[in-house]
């Protein structure tokens, strides 16, 4: 499978994820609410990033997925 780039449409909400399994490791993370679109198919998502990654998908307007 190819990784496509998935493009910001909307950001719906961003909250701190702080699930069991982060704790193993020594980041912060952030589960983001978005409308993302390829190759021009919409979708409702819900994604989760460490805090650094998701800084740099905000600046670029997409992530690879």
């Amino acid at each position: 499978m190819n990784l496509l780039e998935q493009y910001i449409e909307e950001v719906i909400s961003e909250e701190p994820y702080n699930e069991e399994w982060t704790k193993e490791f020594d980041k912060k993370f952030v589960k983001v609410k978005l409308v993302t679109s390829c190759y021009g198919r919409k979708r409702n998502v819900d994604q989760i990033f460490d805090v650094d990654k998701w800084e740099t998908v905000k600046e670029q307007g997409y992530y690879m997925g």
